[in-house]
């Protein structure tokens, strides 16, 4: 077997291996993602309509506790403001996960080594999955962020009002 030979054979496997690897890693990290942003997405809708269910069950009652409801507004803000920035996670995460697939595709194989080589194409698709990527976090910490606040509101107003 000549070196040509040998050097086609491992360029083979490298290309097979990389399409295999990267097709599964990608179901992967989109299928935990997903279910992580849809627990951000359900606290915070359920956070919401406990919090409406409760006020309707209070307004319905002839002694309240409450002499007014508005400030429970602030943290039925925070409670969908939440729930939209877990929606604009997702979102971004489905985008990023497009943009890594994309590079993945646009990169150039051949049978020097190392097999696969970045082109301008596979660089641009990686940055902009990099962008979602970070978008991504940061709206997921958004999300979380809102839900403490609206829940810790909640919790304060429940207190100063003895319940």
């Amino acid at each position: 077997m000549t070196t040509q030979d040998r050097n086609f054979e491992t360029a083979t496997r490298y290309h097979e291996t990389m399409h295999r690897s990267g097709a599964d890693g990608f179901k992967v990290v989109v299928e935990t993602g997903a279910s992580s942003l849809r627990l951000l997405s359900t606290i915070n809708a359920g956070g919401l309509i406990a919090l409406l269910g409760f006020l309707g069950a209070v307004i319905g009652k002839e002694h309240k506790p409450f002499s007014d409801v508005t400030p429970f507004i602030t943290p039925m803000t925070e409670f969908g403001l939440g729930l939209a920035a877990s929606v604009v996670a997702v979102c971004a995460m489905y985008f990023a996960q497009f943009f890594y697939a994309r590079s993945h595709e646009k990169l150039r194989y051949d049978f020097v080594h190392p097999y696969a080589h970045q082109t301008e194409s596979s660089k641009r698709n990686r940055r902009a999955g990099i962008t979602f990527h970070v978008l991504t976090v940061l709206f997921a910490i958004a999300s979380l962020t809102f839900f403490l606040c609206a829940s810790f509101g909640c919790l304060a107003l429940l207190r100063a009002a003895k319940l």
